[in-house]
């Protein structure tokens, strides 16, 4: 029985034309050069890794990028806009009792240098508000700003409506198609699995997509004049509504591409390289897989 073992070994390893036995095909490196041809005795299977992946490359421009979509965005934008009008407006009129002893003024007194010097000092403390002579006025005199405020809101309103992103997107979320997924979320930074993603996303155009600065400067153009304080102020306001995800793209991309492979079939009797010529990376792999084989085969003789 014995005998018989090492004779079925021998007849394997002979069978590779290799004097050394086929051990010696994982030995070799890229960039070296076979000392003698290796035939394959069994047929294989291998992967050819370059060209797996210029597949997946080319699959993954078809898979859509991911964007968020930060539901609240417009409504958070709205009131913290309103929540700061009301603020330096309360800190205006407390500047104003200090100086006046009382909350509100007079035509008569708003007209006078000492308001005026009031108004300069409030506008260089406060100075991420754009104060005007005109609003400290009418605050001074203590006039109703509801409508002020309404008009504010809708102006801020309107470009919140769109999808807003950052003024510079990532290569990989440009890659791919033009139309993408979006994913709508109740918060910016929630956490959303891939399945629930994709079950809640809806198809839209990567040009629907307003850069933030675009959307900034927009606003502001339409105010000039003594209006102009409300444009300045209201484009601080205007926050990215549409973010895109990276995780979930790269998931998304990765469902669709892992299961690509290209492989190459040697069939039994295949010369895979032959003595003298280049290792490359292809004859690599076939050799490595060569090994593996043959290591398998003979531990069970």
């Amino acid at each position: 029985m014995r005998s018989r073992r090492l004779c079925l070994k021998w007849l394997l390893a002979g069978s590779f034309g290799l004097a050394a036995g086929l051990s010696g095909a994982a030995e070799y490196q890229v960039g070296d050069r076979a000392r003698a041809d290796i035939v394959t005795p069994v047929q294989l299977i291998v992967v050819d890794r370059e060209r797996t992946e210029v597949l997946r490359q080319k699959e993954a421009q078809r898979v859509p990028a991911m964007f968020r979509h930060d539901t609240n965005a417009a409504a958070e934008a709205e009131l913290k806009m309103l929540a700061a009008y009301t603020g330096v407006k309360e800190s205006f009129e407390k500047a104003l009792q200090r100086a006046y002893k009382k909350r509100r003024l007079d035509a008569e007194a708003v007209e006078q240098e000492r308001f005026g010097r009031l108004v300069a000092t409030f506008g260089r403390q406060n100075r991420s508000f754009p104060l005007t002579t005109n609003l400290a006025v009418f605050w001074a005199l203590d006039e109703p700003d509801q409508d002020l405020m309404e008009e504010l809101t809708a102006a801020l309103r309107e470009p919140m409506q769109h999808l807003i992103r950052a003024d510079r997107l990532p290569a990989l979320a440009k890659a791919g198609p033009q139309q993408a997924r979006l994913v709508p979320v109740a918060l910016s930074n929630a956490l959303v699995d891939l399945d629930t993603a994709l079950a809640a996303s809806t198809p839209f155009h990567k040009t629907n997509l307003v850069a933030i600065g675009r959307a900034r400067k927009e606003l502001q153009a339409k105010f000039s004049g003594e209006q102009g304080w409300a444009g300045k102020f209201l484009a601080r306001f205007v926050r990215e509504s549409c973010v895109f995800d990276e995780a979930l793209t790269v998931q998304s991309r990765a469902r669709r591409t892992d299961p690509i492979l290209s492989a190459d079939t040697y069939e039994a009797g295949r010369v895979i390289v032959r003595a003298g010529e280049l290792i490359d990376l292809k004859v690599k792999a076939a050799l490595d897989e060569l090994a593996r084989r043959t290591e398998a085969q003979l531990s069970q003789v």
